[in-house]
């Protein structure tokens, strides 16, 4: 796993491993710094949950 993937809300830089939200999409698993940041990425992608 990379050491660091870029959060897809706010483009900031996410270790996987101590990422503060994760979600599972059909596209795949998707890393967020914050709980904020996987409440708006949901609201603007509603299909892909």
């Amino acid at each position: 796993m990379p050491e660091s993937l870029k959060d897809p809300v706010c483009g900031m830089a996410v270790d996987p491993r101590h990422a503060a939200a994760k979600g599972e999409y059909a596209t795949g698993t998707v890393y967020f710094c914050s709980t904020g940041c996987k409440t708006a990425y949901d609201r603007q992608h509603p299909s892909s949950r």
